[in-house]
């Protein structure tokens, strides 16, 4: 009785058949969470518009005070970041430690 080795090119499956390299798993992971994480932006900036939209309708100029309160809230950020850090405070490993 004749033995074929387990490499010899009889008992290859098809390429079609074969697992993806790993690195081409991971690799098609990252792309998916990439698609992911664009759509899950986008979908709440739309959120954030038809909420802005629908209170603009109920309370006319909603949608102007709303934008000048971002423009105002992203102008502080940098400082208030800022403060925290030079105080050597993180605000979301503090709010952990405290649980």
């Amino acid at each position: 009785m004749s033995t074929v080795p387990s490499d010899s090119p009889q008992h290859v499956p098809p390429r079609d058949l074969q697992p993806p390299a790993t690195g081409t798993i991971i690799q098609g992971w990252i792309e998916a969470l990439k698609r992911s994480d664009r759509q899950m932006f986008i979908l709440m900036a739309v959120e954030a518009w038809s909420i802005a939209k629908t209170m603009d309708d109920i309370f006319p100029g909603f949608w102007h005070r709303f934008m000048t309160n971002r423009r105002q809230a992203m102008q502080q950020f940098p400082q208030h970041k800022q403060q925290l850090d030079s105080l050597g405070k993180n605000p979301v490993c503090d709010s952990f430690q405290d649980e």
